[in-house]
């Protein structure tokens, strides 16, 4: 049975399409992390901008509500309407003097009140937006992590595959150097055999020769013994 190494299984291992399938891989992996990073950008930057005008608005709406812009009172109709101004603030004055509340009192606690609850709701906002925004780093984070270990794992593989198709090119090499070899042996006995079968046929020649005269030379033993007989029977 003759060596045929194209049926070795590194050779056939070799011959399969695993290498481009890895690098295609590969590929895949480093432009999925490329468009999971894009997309987290853009995401991120869409929240901060959305947050920052949120903010901001939200600072204006305070800032108007702690300084709201003087309103010019309208001009006061004498003198019912200044008298009716006097009695107002004197009596808030008095209100002041004797530790009541007073109307401008009451407002402002109402109006911090309302500052503190609008605070509040701006605040649980903010924080609602910091956790899904950290949350949402934290999924992209993952996404980076998993996209680079199969970077990394595909690049193995393919580090893997190059020293799997070195060795198999070593083990070719040496393959190719056997069967020059044997090609070489049966060249020598193929010429030893023609030698060899040249030889046997001139022995065998001369074989028959001397089988003939080994008949020659019995046929003349059996006619001297006969001669002698018959001489030795004519003496007596």
């Amino acid at each position: 049975m003759e060596y045929d190494f194209r049926n070795h299984p590194f050779v056939q291992f070799a011959q399969v399409d695993q290498y481009q399938e890895w690098v295609k891989q590969f590929q895949s992996a480093m432009l999925a992390g490329k468009a999971v990073e894009g997309m987290a950008i853009n995401q991120a930057k869409q929240a901060l901008d959305q947050s920052y005008e949120r903010t901001l608005a939200m600072l204006e709406n305070l800032d108007k509500q702690h300084f709201p812009e003087k309103e010019q009172s309208e001009r006061l109709c004498f003198p019912f309407d200044v008298m009716d101004k006097f009695l107002r603030d004197t009596a808030e004055h008095w209100s002041i003097m004797t530790g009541q509340p007073s109307s401008k009192a009451n407002e402002q606690h109402n109006e911090q009140e309302k500052q503190i609850e609008a605070l509040k709701v701006a605040e649980l906002a903010l924080k609602k937006e910091i956790n899904a925004l950290a949350s949402q780093l934290a999924d992209e984070e993952k996404a980076r992590i998993d996209a680079s270990a199969q970077a990394e794992k595909s690049h193995k593989a393919k580090l893997a595959a190059q020293r799997q198709t070195r060795k198999v090119k070593g083990e070719l090499e040496l393959a190719t150097n056997l069967s020059q070899q044997l090609e070489q042996q049966v060249s020598q006995y193929k010429l030893d055999l023609t030698n060899s079968q040249t030889e046997n046929a001139a022995l065998n020649d001369a074989n028959q020769q001397l089988s003939k005269k080994l008949v020659e030379l019995e046929q003349q033993l059996v006619i001297a013994s006969k001669a002698e007989k018959q001489g030795q029977q004519e003496g007596a």
